[in-house]
């Protein structure tokens, strides 16, 4: 049985365009290689997180640029308020594996990335 995937990934500077807090009321730029990838992603019934350091209160605004942007379909969530420093996923592992659970894959910043970049 194989088992569904769950990528958590970072929007701004790869999923769109990054944007400083200043600019945030430009519209935004997607990243159409990251774009594509999510579809691909999406299509093989994976789970997409998107996370941000965007504070809470740019929740409705930005989850609404993503709709007019097209892409909606492409994730399941996304959080806000994460921190712009280092990010550490901590996972268990399976009991009957020591295959690792988790993984983590740093990314230059708007140039996208495709499916062939997370594995």
């Amino acid at each position: 049985m194989r088992r569904t995937k769950t990528y958590i990934v970072d929007l701004d500077g790869t999923v769109i365009k990054h944007q400083t807090p200043e600019e945030r009321h430009l519209p935004m730029e997607v990243l159409n290689s990251s774009v594509d990838a999510l579809r691909t992603i999406r299509e093989e019934g994976h789970k997409v997180i998107l996370m941000t350091a965007r504070p809470l209160d740019c929740y409705s605004g930005t989850v609404s640029s993503l709709h007019s942007l097209g892409i909606e379909e492409l994730f399941d969530q996304v959080i806000f308020g994460v921190g712009s420093g280092e990010r550490i996923v901590v996972n268990d592992l399976k009991p009957d594996s020591d295959t690792p659970t988790a993984k983590g894959v740093n990314l230059k910043r708007n140039k996208g990335f495709n499916v062939g970049d997370l594995k």
